[in-house]
């Protein structure tokens, strides 16, 4: 049984910061790293930005210029840097992140590289990509560092800086992905056999018969083309997955007891619904 459901990324956290706590939070796998650098002010002060997206799709068929627009809700100016990674075997204990070492190995551009943004002022990053799409996608971490600004002096105190870092993909020709599950022993191994990520969300376990008892709930993995994720799963129960593309969630019931009726077609992206946020 399918249904679909139009609908953006939504991801929520709650963050909890004190003096000796620095937390690092993984949402769907996008980090946000929280710095703390001792600097010379009277009273503790947070280097804040907002970003309206911190996923972006390059569509095989799509302009090669995506924009991020940046916001400085601070009372203090903002100096801001960029950085761009391609990320090597992603989703796997291998996963590498390459900055470019040469021009010819730049292929997503930001600009720009550097700026100043004056308190309650907002600012475009244009990302340009240069890559024509690989058999499969191409993925890059472009990291946005806020970085001190002048020091007043004779303050003291600390401040904090928040680093967000935004994923891309290069999306390749006829994009798709393909998930199929088979049992090995008392776990399910879902295989992405297609060329995009797809990734797993508000996913469930639950009793075939009584489908309010469930074994595991909120369930959530991004998995990469020609990856494999595993759970353990009874064979009296029902798994229950979003499908999520980056534009629209397939709802996928998977039958435990006889993985192979389950098993789907490919799925291939149509038209964007919504961009994931």
């Amino acid at each position: 049984m399918d249904h679909t459901i139009n609908s953006g990324s939504n991801c929520i956290q709650m963050y909890k910061l004190s003096a000796r706590i620095v937390q690092i939070i993984d949402c769907w796998k996008i980090t946000i790293v929280i710095q703390v650098l001792l600097t010379l002010s009277s009273l503790p002060v947070q280097s804040a930005m907002v970003l309206d997206r911190i996923i972006v799709y390059f569509e095989p068929k799509d302009a090669r210029l995506q924009d991020i627009q940046v916001f400085n809700p601070d009372p203090e100016n903002l100096y801001l840097k960029t950085d761009v990674f391609r990320v090597l075997n992603p989703g796997t204990d291998n996963e590498k992140r390459v900055p470019p070492s040469s021009s010819d190995q730049i292929q997503l551009l930001v600009t720009p590289h550097k700026a100043v943004m004056p308190p309650q002022t907002q600012r475009i990053f244009r990302l340009y990509s240069r890559s024509k799409p690989d058999a499969t996608e191409t993925v890059y971490r472009v990291l946005f560092t806020p970085e001190t600004g002048p020091i007043k002096e004779g303050q003291q105190g600390v401040k904090l800086l928040i680093s967000y870092e935004v994923l891309v993909f290069i999306r390749p020709e006829n994009p798709h992905y393909d998930l199929q599950a088979r049992r090995d022993g008392k776990q399910i191994m879902f295989s992405n056999l297609g060329n995009i990520n797809v990734l797993i969300r508000n996913g469930s376990i639950c009793n075939r018969s009584k489908p309010s008892e469930c074994s595991q709930n909120n369930l959530s993995e991004r998995i990469y083309a020609g990856q494999t994720w595993t759970i353990d799963a009874m064979d009296n129960e029902v798994a229950r997955l979003g499908l999520f593309d980056g534009y629209k969630e397939n709802i996928r019931y998977f039958d435990t007891r006889d993985l192979t009726t389950v098993n789907h077609t490919p799925h291939r992206q149509g038209p964007a619904a919504v961009h994931a946020r």
